[in-house]
């Protein structure tokens, strides 16, 4: 896992496949909520039957998810989280919310985080998984 970098759709866009394993290779990817926001604005696109924009969600999603990345917490929440006077790291990493603390075996600590709505929504926009319910949002 190298540094942190923060993609935006047009630069996903315009990266070939193997550019896009070279930058995974070197860099860890953040990727920000309103990306997702943006690729699914792509169904939205008005394409005879939705067929290309379909093709195009699915495309930038298998661009987009590696292990090596990982969903930033929207910026909203950060907002409140910080106006409340939790301390929000500012150490550009990716910040995640809505971890449990657990206690393994051996008595050490650790935090466990579940699969984010979004993550899953880009692992089923990979495999061509597209719910009539996100063409009408």
């Amino acid at each position: 896992m190298g540094p942190v970098i923060l993609l935006d759709k047009s630069t996903l866009q315009c990266l070939s496949q193997e550019e896009i394993h070279f930058l995974f290779k070197h860099y860890y990817i953040a990727i920000a909520p309103i990306l997702i926001i943006e690729i699914l604005a792509d169904l939205k696109k008005n394409t005879r039957d939705n067929t290309l924009s379909k093709k195009e969600v699915t495309i930038l999603s298998k661009k987009l998810l590696s292990r090596d990345s990982q969903i930033n917490a929207h910026y909203m929440s950060l907002c409140i989280r910080s106006l409340l006077g939790i301390d929000v790291p500012m150490t550009a990493q990716i910040v995640l919310v809505g971890g449990k603390e657990v206690q393994t075996r051996d008595g050490g600590r650790g935090i466990f985080f579940n699969e984010p709505v979004e993550r899953r929504s880009l692992i089923n926009w990979q495999g061509g998984k597209i719910c009539a319910l996100w063409i009408q949002i």
